[in-house]
């Protein structure tokens, strides 16, 4: 409900045909528009995004959640889109696991370190949240 639109990976929408839907009452009409990054055709209701660098074409778009599995979310990184992670911990495991997130292009370790900050970490029950803002280096 605090964003403008939702974004899935094509691989999500086809395995889990998700709603991304307000279900709060009375916040119901605060839904955002459903977004997929694909190239390809989406169903009704459905806007696609070629590709993340053509988030600027999004009009009056500006809150985007990605929400999509380890390739969006992976690609949406890779292009230094992201400005805050939202990173929800359960203590349970199924089978052999999947990558929540895909290759992010980094090669070596100083390249990852010094880009995200935690800012606040939450119980939610067994579950927790941990929230980090990205880290902007000023250029001289």
């Amino acid at each position: 409900a605090q964003s403008d639109a939702i974004l899935v990976g094509g691989g999500t929408l086809r395995a889990d045909a998700p709603r991304l839907d307000v279900r709060l009452e009375g916040l119901e009409q605060r839904s955002p528009d459903r977004w997929v990054l694909t190239r390809g055709p989406v169903p009704h209701g459905w806007q696609a995004l070629p590709a993340p660098a053509a988030v600027s074409t999004m009009a009056d778009i500006q809150y985007l959640y990605v929400e999509g599995g380890a390739g969006a979310a992976a690609s949406f990184l890779r292009a230094d889109l992201v400005d805050r992670l939202l990173i929800y911990r359960a203590p349970i495991m199924i089978g052999g696991g999947l990558p929540c997130v895909g290759d992010l292009g980094l090669t070596d370790l100083g390249a990852a370190h010094g880009r995200w900050g935690m800012t606040d970490r939450r119980t939610l029950g067994s579950d927790t949240l941990e929230i980090y803002e990205r880290t902007r280096c000023s250029q001289a």
